[in-house]
């Protein structure tokens, strides 16, 4: 059985009508599948990025309703969670190497690219946003639970003398008292509470921040 091939879903921003034809035609000649929708203005990518879900935006610097880096700083304001491919033009070179300060993921330069370029810097920005995602939740998950590890433990020093106390008097207390009533039923609820910890305490120590080695290679094809 063939392996299915992941479609990617990316929004263009780009308000020059050759260049949105440029960029859909090495889409189209790559060897990534692209869903490709288009925005002419800041605006409608904002609204379309808000409205739809994207894998990636090819934004363009110089827009009629926005320009430079306001442009990138805009759109990672409202897509942090979504890798953004800058497109330059050859003058704005070094705007592009000050859009992946501000957060974007790669910048090309429009005259300079061709369709395994376009292609391949797509797949690699998502993959990366996703590998780096992927990790972030790792380590939060560890972080939980070493807190929960931590609390547990702490909750289980203070249970132990309870529980050897009022199992103690359950044992010299007259059966049927209220006051051997009223010790069992802190000797029973000290137990639940235990068994509960045990339980936390079990699922802490099975969450593992654990290296997993990638192939970028294979990953950027």
């Amino acid at each position: 059985l063939m392996a299915t091939v992941r479609k990617y879903h990316v929004l263009l921003v780009e308000d020059d009508a050759e260049s949105v034809i440029l960029v859909r035609t090495l889409l189209e000649h790559g060897d990534t599948p692209i869903d490709l929708k288009v925005a002419t203005s800041m605006a409608d990518g904002l609204a379309m990025v808000s409205a739809h879900q994207f894998d990636l935006v090819l934004l363009d610097l110089n827009l009629g309703d926005s320009s430079g880096l306001d442009t990138v700083r805009r759109m990672h304001a409202a897509t942090e969670s979504i890798p953004i491919v800058v497109l330059t033009a050859t003058r704005e070179e070094e705007l592009g190497t000050a859009a992946i300060k501000l957060g974007a993921a790669d910048f090309l330069v429009k005259d300079e690219t061709y369709s395994k370029m376009l292609s391949r810097s797509v797949r690699y920005s998502i993959e990366r946003t996703n590998l780096h995602s992927e990790l972030r939740q790792a380590r939060r998950m560890k972080s939980l639970g070493e807190l929960a590890g931590g609390v547990s433990h702490n909750l289980n020093n203070l249970l132990v003398p309870i529980l050897g106390l009022s199992g103690r008097l359950t044992r010299t207390l007259v059966p049927g008292s209220e006051e051997h009533k009223d010790v069992t039923l802190i000797f029973e609820a000290a137990q639940r509470s235990s068994d509960l910890i045990s339980r936390i305490m079990e699922f802490s120590s099975q969450i593992d921040l654990r290296t997993q080695i990638y192939d970028l290679r294979e990953i950027i094809g």
